[in-house]
């Protein structure tokens, strides 16, 4: 039963990293089970910040429409969605 719609873990919050890793961990772990279906993607790739922003603003349009089906729909499951834009050289 949802009791509270919209409830977001501020990002300055003290528990904001430990939960963010822990949910994480509890995706892959269950991904791991065979018997679970999932869609996962991964991938790493080299461009400038020019294309990091876009990518992050796609993200954000993508965010705010998905946050519109997730308004709209019923709720009957709970599912996990997880994007890291995430910089691998020193420059970023």
């Amino acid at each position: 039963r949802v009791v509270k719609d919209n409830i977001h873990l501020p990002k300055g919050d003290v528990m904001y990293k430990v939960y963010r890793s822990q949910m994480r961990l509890k995706a892959l772990e269950k991904m791991a089970q065979d018997e679970v279906p999932h869609y996962s993607f991964s991938v790493v790739f080299s461009s400038g910040p020019r294309v990091r922003d876009q990518i992050q603003e796609n993200f954000m349009d993508f965010l705010k429409e998905t946050q519109k089906l997730v308004q709209r729909g019923t709720e009957s499951e709970v599912y996990q969605m997880n994007f890291d834009l995430l910089g691998w050289s020193e420059e970023i």
